[in-house]
């Protein structure tokens, strides 16, 4: 397994961006899962959890930050606004879906974040697991100067363990690590997925309605389930007998 994997936890407000970091979670993410897979979260709100969780990591434990910027855009100046606000408040990381990454309409303007060696992450879709382009794809996004990679779903009924093989999730994440990107695995995924997909070796498995009370990601975060989830962060980093070896001997 990958030692320094990590759980990502994705939050709507404040109160659960706190729960969260004091679980031990080190990858929060911003979002509003009431309004899409990647839909964007109030600014404010955002720079409230920001704020939060930034003043709190010296006294608890270092934490990272990503948020999305909504499911499509068909407007270069709100997507350049939308990336600017969110970089600006001290996210870490901002998520794109396939409809913009890959759009003609905003290479620019992507491209000028790149070029500033801002972190960008590309969140590319189930199917393209199954494509042949994939890999064309991923030398692409690498070339271009963005940092990760990440399989997500759209429809969060579905798991991504129910539309893509455990196979071709392992060959992604392979070839992603080749090329030295961050790879990550989300979409529905429950606490008992959670075992089978880290043995893959991703950077980070990503969590939301599988963490929510009655399994509905609009609904707040229950958090015995995040607790059980924390649980297992530090279960498996205390398991690792010399996770430093570890690491050189994978490098």
């Amino acid at each position: 397994m990958n030692p320094s994997m990590q759980y990502l936890v994705s939050v709507s407000t404040p109160q659960e961006a706190q729960w969260a970091h004091e679980a031990g979670i080190g990858l929060i993410d911003l979002k509003d899962p009431s309004s899409g897979a990647l839909a964007m979260l109030d600014i404010q709100i955002s720079k409230q959890i920001v704020q939060r969780l930034k003043s709190s990591q010296i006294q608890m434990h270092p934490v990272s930050v990503s948020a999305t910027v909504g499911d499509e855009s068909d407007c270069t100046q709100t997507l350049k606004q939308a990336i600017h606000a969110r970089f600006d408040i001290g996210v870490d990381y901002v998520k794109l879906p396939m409809s913009i990454w890959s759009s003609p309409l905003h290479q620019q303007t992507l491209a000028h974040y790149l070029e500033q060696r801002y972190s960008l992450i590309a969140v590319l879709p189930p199917r393209l697991m199954r494509d042949q382009t994939l890999t064309n794809h991923l030398h692409g996004l690498k070339s271009k100067g963005y940092v990760g990679v990440m399989v997500d779903t759209t429809n969060k009924q579905s798991r991504l363990t129910n539309e893509v093989s455990l196979d071709m999730l392992g060959q992604f994440i392979v070839r992603s690590r080749q090329l030295g990107l961050l790879v990550g695995l989300a979409g529905g995924l429950q606490l008992r997925d959670r075992t089978e997909l880290a043995a893959l070796n991703p950077d980070y498995l990503g969590f939301r309605s599988g963490l929510c009370v009655d399994g509905k990601r609009e609904n707040p975060l229950n958090q015995t389930l995040l607790q059980a989830l924390a649980t297992k962060v530090f279960d498996y980093h205390q398991n690792l007998t010399n996770p430093y070896d570890t690491a050189r001997a994978e490098a």
